[in-house]
């Protein structure tokens, strides 16, 4: 009995043991079939990170590739409408090699800008608006003339306004009046420095603003002869305006300014002489209404 236990007892002994072998040999072989798996698992992460960039690295070229297409295509098609027939431009778009220059198959003159301001143009209206012409030549668009003529016409008009403010009235005859044979009235405007210096800065810098220096010098020069005559260059000039309303109801007009001298009679009228801004200044001797529409 006592050796039956004995043998029973080592039989579970024995079990235990191969029960252990067994057991720690299942986890090594669990172990190393996760870290198999782990690998694989690292190896298929690297690869797909691989095949993004790749995939990101083939979009950008694709893009650059379809942006250097649309360049060829874009250039192909203004080289095809420069070297159509009938097509002028490029064809004359190269500066010759000397100013000026005329060359009878052109549609275009070359010249020095310097020779704009030889030009016997006009460039603002007595009102102080843009002629269109001299526009379109210094290449302005229609927002920087726009803006252009609103200040520099309210510069005018308020200028315009201390002139008609400072006027003087005197009934000495001065040298070049025809004899006086009837009812005279003369003013003199007096020359108003400070008024016009700070017109001369306003306007110059409207000019700076909306053309740049280069164009904005190059209409001050050209615009010289009409500073004088619509603004007694800037107010460093007096001007006298007389008129005369003769016995028949005919008018003598005379006016003389630092630069010129004028003098008229026999018309049935004398605004048409006058400034707009003066003409109020002579009602008394007019026999129809002051017309106010402005030149």
């Amino acid at each position: 009995m006592r050796s039956n236990r004995l043998a029973i007892i080592l039989w579970i002994i024995v079990a235990a043991v191969i029960f252990g072998m067994l057991r720690h040999q299942s986890l090594r072989n669990l172990r190393r079939t996760n870290a198999a798996l782990a690998e694989q698992v690292a190896r298929a992460q690297t690869q797909v990170s691989e095949l993004r960039i790749g995939l990101e690295t083939a979009q950008r070229e694709l893009a650059e590739e379809r942006a250097r297409r649309d360049e060829i295509a874009a250039n192909t098609a203004t080289l095809a409408h420069e070297l159509a027939p009938g097509n002028t431009e490029a064809r004359w778009s190269a500066p010759p090699v000397r100013l000026p220059d005329w060359d009878p198959e052109s549609p275009y003159v070359w010249l020095d800008k310097g020779l704009l301001t030889r030009f016997p143009v006009q460039p603002f209206s007595p009102a102080g608006i843009l002629n269109p012409a001299v526009g379109s030549v210094l290449t302005l668009n229609p927002e920087q003339t726009r803006q252009l003529n609103d200040s520099l016409s309210r510069l005018v008009a308020e200028y315009r306004a201390q002139e008609a403010a400072h006027a003087q009235r005197f009934d000495t005859d001065i040298p070049g009046m025809q004899p006086r044979q009837g009812e005279r009235l003369t003013i003199e405007i007096p020359p108003l420095p400070e008024l016009g210096a700070s017109l001369r800065d306003q306007f110059e810098r409207t000019l700076v603003e909306q053309m740049g220096q280069s164009r904005a010098d190059l209409i001050l020069k050209t615009a010289e002869g009409w500073i004088r005559e619509q603004l007694n260059d800037f107010g460093a000039n007096s001007r006298i305006l007389s008129v005369t309303r003769q016995p028949d109801n005919t008018y003598q007009v005379f006016i003389k300014t630092e630069f010129s001298q004028m003098s008229t009679a026999g018309g049935n009228s004398f605004e048409e002489y006058l400034p707009t801004h003066l003409r109020h200044l002579f009602a008394p001797l007019n026999h129809s209404p002051i017309s106010e529409t402005k030149p």
